[in-house]
């Protein structure tokens, strides 16, 4: 089942983030043999997770049966679109400032007619 998918369920989604030890073989023996149902990307706090590392972990991921969202500060349209290009599943944007640039992190992260994706 999917993290939104147990989200909206209204169930508990296990989440794992292997931080700084980020590597494909990691994602894959967690994502095989740990019970979680998600791979957590963090783009803000450890920048040596590259645009290569997250789409190696997100083909892990996804091959191992995890949904995987990207954590990353929401500052323009690439940030939005470098971690969905590389394969994960969403963004979690963070230093959202209030309601409008919420709505602009949206757009940027969807497709039309909701998006400019």
């Amino acid at each position: 089942m999917s993290l939104k998918a147990l989200l909206r369920s209204g169930k508990v989604a296990r989440v794992f983030n292997c931080g700084q030890f980020l590597t494909p073989k990691l994602v894959e023996m967690v994502g095989l043999n740990g019970g979680y149902d998600g791979l957590f990307l963090d783009q803000e706090h450890v920048p040596c997770n590259t645009q290569r590392d997250i789409e190696l972990a997100a083909l892990a991921a996804q091959a191992s049966g995890l949904d995987t969202f990207v954590r990353r500060p929401a500052t323009d349209y690439a940030s939005a679109m470098a971690p969905l290009e590389a394969g994960a599943g969403g963004i979690l944007f963070s230093m959202i400032r209030d309601a409008g640039h919420a709505e602009e992190a949206m757009r940027w992260a969807k497709f039309a007619p909701r998006g400019m994706r």
